[in-house]
């Protein structure tokens, strides 16, 4: 009996898992209750937003993401510019 190459074992497995993932085709639990909160009414509308920005601003911002965070919450860069936005918006008001 020949044994099988490595190469085409992992290609029967991953036929193994596209057919798995084919026929369940359902949002795991986790996912549903994150979709269910967002549509609420209470949650806040939220958009997504591409920039592109040079590296060093990238970087700039993270490392200010870093430092504004504490062991308890970790503030990311999206936070971070959140709350830079909305500072700006009650200044100029």
């Amino acid at each position: 009996m020949a044994t099988k190459g490595f190469i085409d074992a992992a290609a029967e497995g991953a036929q193994d898992i596209y057919s798995q993932l084919a026929e369940g085709n359902k949002i795991p639990k986790k996912q549903q209750a994150v979709q269910d909160v967002q549509a609420t009414e209470d949650a806040p509308r939220m958009e997504r937003l591409n920039l592109k920005i040079p590296a060093e601003i990238k970087e700039y911002l993270q490392a200010r993401a870093y430092e504004e965070s504490s062991a308890k919450h970790t503030v990311s860069l999206t936070e971070y510019l959140c709350n830079l936005v909305r500072a700006d918006m009650e200044k100029h008001k």
